[in-house]
């Protein structure tokens, strides 16, 4: 049975309102291996990176498959102004600065120990080529760390 979140308003409001975005769009899901997905317990979701709503795709198939949030590694820029950066915080996504990532590891580490799932981009940008570039070892080094597994994610 999965495991059972306080109530998050600003969360729940978004997936709703993402989730009527795709169905007016006529978003159709095709999902493979939704069964890895863990039912409770801390692991690093690592996502191919070629735009920049593969992340409410990625959201919204998990939260279907198990009423999971995701709080999402994402660089700190995206965590400015309204209503972006309001939502990015309220949701408790994680600021990383490029430059000096130390303290988004640690606050990672610590989410992923308390039984959250992150969401990381191991690409590290923004990729418009639909190809996977080259991938970067943080999602493995985190999941090691925190001891928890990593499921990669194609969108």
């Amino acid at each position: 049975m999965p495991r059972r979140y306080r109530n998050e308003p600003i969360y729940t409001g978004a997936i709703t309102v993402g989730r009527l975005l795709f169905g007016v769009l006529g978003v159709k899901l095709r999902v493979a291996g939704r069964d890895h997905l863990p039912l409770e317990g801390g692991a690093v979701i690592a996502i191919t990176h070629f735009g920049y709503l593969e992340f409410a795709i990625v959201e919204w198939v998990t939260w279907l498959a198990n009423k999971r949030r995701i709080r999402f590694m994402a660089k700190k820029g995206a965590f400015k102004g309204w209503p972006l950066g309001a939502l990015m915080r309220n949701m408790k996504h994680i600021p990383v600065d490029r430059a000096a990532g130390a303290h988004a590891y640690d606050e990672a580490i610590e989410a992923l120990r308390k039984g959250e799932l992150i969401g990381v981009f191991p690409e590290g940008t923004v990729r418009c080529s639909f190809e996977v570039q080259r991938i970067k070892a943080g999602a493995v080094r985190l999941a090691q760390e925190a001891g928890v597994p990593v499921i990669p994610v194609a969108v």
